[in-house]
């Protein structure tokens, strides 16, 4: 049988040694955030080349949380990357609709030129919501851009 403290203190100096390794001499400076990073990646964006490319690419991000915390953000065990979470978070009050509050990650459109291709990204990332306003009268009153969809005659 093996000697259980030398296995733990191999395992621990074989951790400490690969976390200097990934985040620097000093563990003063180390931060979950700088390991675990979210990259969103558009579903087009491998068909897609030069400068459309480039716009269609998405910053990065350190977050927060594992499956054992609040903000649950998973990672693998060949990368500490961000692979699943929740990008869309709310809070209502069914009694009171236009106070709910919400995020969601990336923005509302998928079209890269759309200045609301990442525009919730920045607060997502940093755990901010916005108003998620419901009756009509705040609707029309916040109302930024109408598209309308009409049929081909």
């Amino acid at each position: 049988m093996e000697d259980h403290p030398k296995i733990v203190s191999a395992s621990l100096e074989q951790a400490w040694a690969q976390t200097k390794k990934l985040l620097g001499e000093n563990p003063e400076n180390w931060r979950w955030g700088d390991l675990h990073q979210i990259r969103f990646q558009h579903p087009l964006l491998n068909l897609a080349s030069g400068d459309l490319k480039e716009q269609m690419k998405y910053p990065g991000y350190g977050k927060g949380g594992t499956v054992n915390t609040t903000n649950n953000t998973g990672f693998t065990a060949d990368s500490f990357d961000v692979r699943g979470g929740a990008s869309y978070r709310q809070v209502i009050d069914v009694g009171n609709w236009d106070t709910a509050r919400m995020t969601n990650a990336p923005g509302q459109s998928g079209d890269p030129r759309s200045p609301f291709y990442a525009n919730l990204l920045e607060g997502w990332a940093n755990e901010e919501d916005f108003p998620l306003i419901y009756s009509r009268e705040l609707v029309e009153k916040h109302t930024v851009l109408k598209i309308e969809l009409q049929p081909i005659p």
